[in-house]
């Protein structure tokens, strides 16, 4: 314990904690405002995951579904990149996958998701406002922020979430939580 009465294991924590969901935090976001509602009208779909050891051995990388989908369709012209949202209970998350000839959807990242269901599957939200404009670059046509790769969290109720997330940090702040245990709570 400090002199200024916090421990400073638990400040290391809270900053932990902080810096790996600053995204969850604050007020609503003017790109959260616009997305959200377009984003609950879109279709959902089911996605397969792949097997992450199977995927990661193939050299897919966890966190760069643009990047795997980008390399996987330019070795199999057949196979076409679509851009969308993951869903969780509270955000929407950007996200690419395959479709392939069949029509069936793909998801060849690694470890990308927690929410699979009983059938390995889980829900994507389709976007077809994306655009790819050559390797690297995603583009989100219509409205003021047509770029969310730099927004690539949506959160559902901005203000909900940010109260849940904050009071995580503040437990871990005070020493009642590791980072890693509020993490898991979260998730």
């Amino acid at each position: 314990m400090s002199d200024s009465g916090f421990d400073p294991a638990a400040l290391h924590e809270a900053a932990a904690f902080q810096s790996k969901h600053h995204a969850f935090m604050g007020p609503p976001r003017p790109w959260e405002t616009e997305l959200a509602p377009l984003l609950a009208q879109l279709p959902r779909v089911r996605v397969k995951a792949g097997e992450p050891r199977q995927l990661a051995a193939a050299g897919y990388m966890t966190g760069g579904c643009h990047a795997n989908c980008r390399r996987a369709t330019s070795a199999d012209p057949t196979l076409v990149q679509l851009v969308g949202w993951t869903e969780t209970p509270h955000v929407y998350h950007l996200h690419s996958v395959l479709r392939r000839p069949d029509g069936s959807l793909h998801c060849i990242t690694p470890g990308h998701t927690d929410e699979l269901g009983d059938d390995g599957c889980f829900a994507f939200v389709v976007d077809e406002a994306f655009e790819l404009e050559g390797p690297g670059t995603l583009l989100r046509r219509g409205g003021e922020y047509a770029n969310p790769i730099m927004h690539a969290l949506i959160r559902k109720d901005p203000s909900a979430v940010a109260a849940r997330y904050e009071a995580l940090w503040e437990r871990v702040r005070q020493g009642e939580l590791t980072s890693e245990a509020a993490t898991q709570l979260v998730l």
